[in-house]
């Protein structure tokens, strides 16, 4: 005799994948097509912080300053990048933003409540408690901050 099960798998609509376009972040993206619903779309998401240039204040002393025409030509070649991994997401409806932001974090939510996704998948790079209480962690902020689904990938490490 056959039961019925009442188990669906979890899928999404609207993804947005957050992306510093490191090697953990492209494991995440089959991932992440594998939750999209049929028909669903998905946004690829980069946040280029200020490029930072010395400003020679004194022969003993510099001071950085933000520099818009390396920005802005980061952002050029991380747009291209993203068209490049969305045209290889076969199948799936892909579109692409690149945000000029210093608070990443900040800039992920902002973007994922405007475009109205109902998953954010991002990776986490496992820094220590140490390393997180110094830098913070984008992951952590996100995740406290929406008021969705987010759905972290992390490196694994063996132990022992």
């Amino acid at each position: 005799m056959k039961t019925k099960s009442s188990f669906k798998p979890y899928s999404a609509k609207r993804i947005m994948v957050a992306t510093d376009f490191s090697h953990l972040a492209q494991q995440m993206l089959p991932l992440a097509k594998a939750v999209l619903a049929k028909g669903g779309r998905m946004k690829l998401l980069y946040i280029e912080r200020p490029i930072m240039t010395a400003n020679m204040v004194s022969p003993e002393m510099s001071v950085p300053i933000p520099d818009p025409k390396a920005t802005m030509h980061a952002a050029e070649i991380a747009r291209k990048h993203l068209m490049q991994i969305g045209k290889a997401m076969r199948g799936v409806k892909v579109e692409s933003e690149v945000i000029e932001g210093r608070n990443v974090a900040k800039e992920i939510l902002r973007s994922a409540k405007r475009w109205k996704a109902d998953l954010i998948c991002l990776s986490t790079h496992g820094r220590t408690d140490f390393q997180r209480m110094l830098f913070g962690s984008v992951a952590q902020k996100v995740m406290a901050h929406y008021n969705k689904q987010v759905l972290l990938f992390r490196p694994s490490h063996s132990r022992g």
